[in-house]
């Protein structure tokens, strides 16, 4: 158990260095719990290093479901509003589901700007590069569809971005935060961001 505990803590510093994950002592509990409910969600997520022969030298290498969980950690930050997101081309940030002072939105009005995980809004296709304001988490979107062209990895068939954002947001902590689950097609998909507030 300490050393998955080691493993997780790995994943949330890896993020919060590269990726600029916030992290502070309430949102590290939160990251944990949610690193440990995905680890019992998929039990096939091998957090070991993996040996591998590379020029005649046994080397030693993370393995790919490590990468993964950082990603599906920086996802649910932006989800519950922990880590902003650069809006527009001036470099402006908006946490999702809260006001412009950082205070939390009334709890129906949160989910409207979970348009900005859309793939339009992100800019992911050639025809919405316009909205390409927020390099994290267009790269994100970008390993994510990456991983998902692999199709498996040892037997394991990776999730759309669709799929991933309704994993996220089953989970107890979003259900929390909106007071209802999250779902792509109902909450992200077909609406237009607006920064009120």
């Amino acid at each position: 158990m300490e050393e998955q505990t080691t493993a997780l803590e790995e994943i949330i510093m890896h993020a919060e260095r590269y990726l600029g994950l916030c992290v502070d002592s309430k949102s590290h509990k939160a990251y944990m719990g949610f690193l440990d409910w995905q680890t019992d969600l998929h039990p096939e997520y091998d957090l070991d290093y993996t040996d591998s022969n590379t020029a005649n030298k046994q080397v030693k290498s993370r393995h790919p479901f490590r990468g993964l969980l950082v990603d599906k950690l920086m996802l649910f930050s932006y989800m519950i509003g922990m880590t902003p997101i650069i809006f527009d081309s001036n470099g402006s940030t908006v946490r999702i589901g809260r006001k412009s002072n950082g205070r939390l939105k009334e709890q129906g009005e949160r989910h409207k700007d979970l348009v900005l995980l859309s793939p339009a809004q992100i800019g992911a296709y050639t025809k919405y590069s316009h909205n390409r304001t927020d390099p994290i988490l267009l790269n994100l979107f970008y390993r994510h569809m990456k991983r998902k062209g692999l199709r498996y990895y040892e037997g394991i068939e990776f999730q759309n971005w669709q799929d991933l954002i309704d994993e996220i947001g089953s989970y107890s902590a979003v259900d929390k935060y909106y007071g209802h689950k999250i779902n792509f097609a109902e909450h992200v998909r077909g609406h237009r961001f607006r920064n009120v507030g």
